[in-house]
C-alpha cells in the first residue's frame, strides 16, 4: 500500500498505538506499538475489521460512533471522561484513550490509541479510597448523634419520676431504636454497592423495569393523579445490573411523585437515548423543584433532605448515585425553583 507507506517512517516507532482503517472500518495499517498492546502480530490485524480489537459488548456503539466520525470527520479525542476498552488477541480488555484524526487524501482515519491501566488503576483506587473515607464519616457521624441521643434519653428516664413521663420517654427510646436500625441497614445497603456486590449485568428491557416500579408505586400514582409519559423507543435495552436499575428507576420516580407541586397537575417524563453511543435515562418532572445554588453541593449526600415529607429520609438520592458510580455511570441533575426536576443517567 503505497498511500500507508508514506506514513509508516513516521508513525511505525510513535510511543502510541497507530492502527489506520478506511471507509469501511478495514484496518490497513498498524504500528509495533499496537501491535504490543494488542497481542497481535500485524497479518492478523491487517485487511480485518477494527471491531476485532472492540469488546464484544460495545461493537454495537461503536459501529454507529464510526458512522457517526466519517459523515463529519475532524480530529477527536475520544475517551477523556468516559470509559473506552481495547481487546487483545487472548480476548482480555484494557482500559484506553483514543484520538481520531482524518487522513483526507487517501479516505483513511488514524487512530492513536494509548493503553491507560495505570491511570485507570490509580484513579479507582484513589476513588475507593475516597468512597470509604466518605463512608466512615457518614457513619461515625450518624451512629455518634443517635448513640448521644439515645444516652441523654436513658439519663431522663431514670431521673423521671411519674410513670407518664417514664412511657413517653420509653417510647422516644424505641422510636430512636427504631430509626437507629433504618439507618444501620442504608449503610449496611450504601456498603455493599461499595464493594461492588450486585453489579453482573444481564440484557434488560426498560419498559419491564418501569411497570414493575409503577405497580410498587401505584398509591402514589393514583394518589397525586399523575400523567406518565414514557418513551423508550430510542434505546430500549441495556446491558445492566438488574437490582440496581430497578432500584434508580423506583428511587427517582417516587421522587418525582413525592414532590409533586400542589399547584398543578404533576406530569412526569421518563425517555431513553442514545448520546454518542452511551445509553441516557431521563426521568423529568414539573414538580417543587430544588434551589441548586443553596443545595447543589449536597444534592446527593445521605440523609440530605430538601422538601418536607413524611417519608423523605435523604437516603433515596445517594443509595441511587452510589450504584451509578460503581456501575461507571454519571448522574445528573437539573433543577428550578417551582418548575420542576430532570435527572439523567448516562449508563
Amino acid at each position: 500500500m503505497k498511500k500507508i507507506k508514506d506514513f509508516e517512517k513516521v508513525i511505525e516507532f510513535a510511543p502510541d498505538a497507530m492502527v489506520i482503517v478506511n471507509s469501511l472500518g478495514v484496518i490497513e495499517y498498524v504500528n509495533l506499538q499496537a501491535e504490543k498492546i494488542f497481542a497481535y502480530n500485524r497479518e492478523h490485524l491487517i485487511g480485518k475489521q477494527i471491531e476485532i480489537l472492540v469488546p464484544e459488548r460495545f461493537i454495537k456503539n461503536h459501529k454507529k460512533l464510526m458512522d457517526s466520525y466519517y459523515s463529519s470527520t475532524h480530529v477527536r479525542q475520544m475517551g477523556t471522561g468516559i470509559k473506552l476498552f481495547g481487546k487483545r488477541s487472548d480476548g482480555s480488555e484494557f482500559p484506553i484513550e483514543i484520538s481520531l484524526s482524518p487522513i483526507e487524501k487517501e479516505g483513511l482515519i488514524a487512530a492513536s490509541i494509548r493503553d491507560i491501566t495505570e491511570k485507570y488503576l490509580n484513579n479507582y483506587l484513589i476513588n475507593k479510597a475516597k468512597r470509604l473515607e466518605d463512608f466512615a464519616y457518614i457513619t461515625s457521624h450518624n451512629l455518634r448523634s443517635t448513640v448521644s441521643n439515645l444516652t441523654s434519653l436513658i439519663s431522663f428516664h431514670k431521673a423521671e419520676e411519674t410513670e407518664a413521663g417514664k412511657e413517653i420517654l420509653f417510647n422516644k427510646f424505641e422510636q430512636t431504636v427504631e430509626k437507629l436500625g433504618e439507618t444501620l441497614n442504608n449503610l449496611m445497603d450504601v456498603l455493599i454497592i461499595q464493594q461492588g456486590s450486585n453489579t453482573v449485568k444481564s440484557n434488560i428491557n426498560f419498559d419491564s423495569i418501569y411497570k414493575k416500579a409503577v405497580d410498587t408505586l401505584e398509591f402514589y400514582i393514583v394518589e397525586s393523579k399523575a400523567d406518565i409519559i414514557v418513551d423508550f423507543s430510542e434505546a430500549p435495552t441495556i446491558e445492566y445490573s438488574k437490582i440496581y436499575l430497578e432500584s434508580i428507576i423506583q428511587n427517582l420516580l417516587s421522587n418525582a411523585l413525592k414532590y409533586c407541586s400542589p399547584k398543578r397537575k404533576p406530569i412526569i417524563k421518563i425517555k431513553t437515548s442514545l448520546v454518542e453511543g452511551k445509553t441516557r435515562l431521563t426521568i423529568t418532572d414539573n414538580g417543587l423543584g430544588i434551589n441548586l445554588q443553596q443545595h447543589g453541593a449536597e444534592m446527593f449526600g445521605f440523609n440530605k433532605v430538601f422538601h418536607k415529607h413524611p417519608e423523605a429520609k435523604g437516603v433515596g438520592l445517594f443509595i441511587t448515585k452510589a450504584q451509578v458510580d460503581s456501575m461507571g455511570g454519571q448522574i445528573c441533575v437539573e433543577s428550578e425553583v417551582d418548575k420542576g426536576t430532570s435527572f439523567t443517567i448516562i449508563f
